[in-house]
């Protein structure tokens, strides 16, 4: 999907959601209230940052037709400051896996105005949520122990690459 065709979608779903009569189901999976001792660390510049993922799957009925967008963001703390990337996936109906290397294929080229979009239908989806719309499931998690990084480094190492 181009930016632009997704950033008109995503003006015309929040207004939906503002008037209420947008359905939504959301899942977000984070690990950023884990313990520390179970994230990531990398050492960029002579800091050590703690690396947080968040993956959020808003999946609704768009005119007729299934809406499926992933986001991803990758959060970087060290101390006071904090650095994020953000991805946007327009994944198949269906596909529901919280992987970069299978949502790869379906990547929209992000931009600081979808971004702003999507953070803005998080919080109206949030706010309904909070308030017991109806329309709006809301379904929040830490990842499984065995997809954390820390659990798994043998998992991590690309085969040939020492």
């Amino acid at each position: 999907m181009q930016p632009k065709a997704l950033a008109v979608q995503l003006d015309d779903l929040i207004s939906r959601t503002k008037k209420g009569t947008q359905e939504w189901d959301v899942t977000l999976q984070t690990t950023e209230h884990m313990d520390d001792a179970l994230k990531d660390h990398i050492e960029e510049d002579g800091k050590i940052w703690t690396i947080d993922e968040c993956y959020t799957n808003f999946t609704c009925k768009y005119l007729g037709n299934p809406f499926h967008l992933i986001s991803y963001e990758l959060i970087k703390t060290c101390g006071d400051e904090v650095n994020t990337n953000n991805l946007l996936f327009m994944a198949p109906d269906g596909m529901r896996l919280f992987q970069l290397d299978f949502l790869a294929p379906y990547n929209v080229e992000n931009s600081a105005v979808l971004t702003d979009k999507l953070h803005t239908l998080w919080l109206l989806i949030l706010e309904g949520a909070r308030n017991g719309n109806s329309k709006i499931r809301l379904d929040a998690s830490e990842p499984p122990l065995s997809a954390m990084p820390s659990q798994n480094e043998e998992d991590r190492i690309l085969p040939g690459i020492d």
